[in-house]
C-alpha cells in the first residue's frame, strides 16, 4: 500500500497493511535527521524511515501583515524567538485584545478575511502534491488563538467574567475559518484527505477549563 492508501484505509475503518505513521518535529530535528541519514529533503526522509507523512497544502496569503503594523501577522500578533539551548521557538510577544472591555471593541477589530488568500495558487499546489501522499488542508484552533489575542490568564477568566466578549471574538474567528475552509474544501474535493482541527484544553492532571465551558 502507498502512504495515502494506508491513510484512506484507516479513515474508512479498514485495516491497512501496517500501522499508519505521521511525522511532527521542530526544524532542528528534521534538519539533523536529514543530515545524519543523508536525505536531501523531507520526502526522502519519509521514504528512508517508512513514514506515511502527510503533505500540508494551504492557500498562500495575499495579505500577510496586520493593518498598520507590518511586523504583526494577520491577527495582529507579534512573535519573538526564544532560544532553548539547542534551537528556538517562536512565542507570542503581545496580546492585542487584552485591553478590550466591550463587544463593540471586538466587532471593530480588523479581523482577517477569506479573500486574503490566493486560491488559484492553492489549486495549483494541490494538483502538484505527490499522488502517493495524503493531503491535509485547512486548519482551525479557535480558543488557542483567542488566548493569544487576550492573554492566557485573561482568556481563562473571560469564560466566567466576560462571556459576551468570548462569544463575540470566537464568532469572528469562526467566521474567518469557516469561509476560508469552505473554499479550500470546494477546490480540493476528492484530493484533501485530512483537516487540522485542534485545541489544547488539558493540563498534566486535569482539564484547563470546565466541561460546561468546553461544551458551550
Amino acid at each position: 500500500m502507498t502512504p495515502r492508501e494506508r491513510w484512506l484505509a484507516l479513515l474508512a475503518g479498514e485495516r491497512p497493511d501496517r500501522v499508519v505513521t505521521d511525522y511532527w518535529a521542530t526544524p532542528e530535528v528534521t534538519e539533523r535527521l536529514c543530515r545524519e541519514l543523508n536525505c536531501p529533503d523531507r520526502e526522502a526522509l519519509y521514504t528512508r524511515l517508512s513514514i506515511d507523512g502527510v503533505v500540508h497544502v494551504d492557500p498562500p496569503r495575499t495579505v500577510r501583515a496586520f493593518p498598520g503594523d507590518a511586523r504583526a501577522d494577520i491577527w495582529g500578533l507579534l512573535r519573538r524567538r526564544v532560544d532553548y539551548g539547542t534551537g528556538a521557538y517562536d512565542e507570542f510577544d503581545n496580546h492585542p485584545l487584552a485591553a478590550a472591555t466591550t463587544v463593540r471593541e471586538i466587532e471593530e477589530y480588523p479581523w482577517p478575511r477569506a479573500e486574503h488568500h490566493d486560491f488559484d495558487a492553492f489549486r495549483a499546489a494541490l494538483a502538484a502534491a505527490p499522488a502517493h501522499r495524503a493531503v491535509c488542508s485547512g486548519e482551525c484552533e479557535p480558543f488557542l488563538l483567542y488566548c493569544a489575542l487576550r492573554g492566557m490568564e485573561q482568556a481563562m477568566m473571560d469564560l466566567l467574567t466576560e462571556p459576551d466578549i468570548v462569544r463575540a471574538a470566537l464568532a469572528r474567528i469562526f467566521r474567518y475559518h469557516y469561509a476560508t475552509n469552505a473554499r479550500i474544501f470546494e477546490i480540493g474535493r476528492g484530493r484533501i484527505d485530512l483537516f487540522y482541527l485542534a485545541e489544547d484544553l488539558g493540563g498534566q492532571t486535569n482539564l484547563l477549563i470546565g466541561l460546561p465551558q468546553i461544551r458551550e
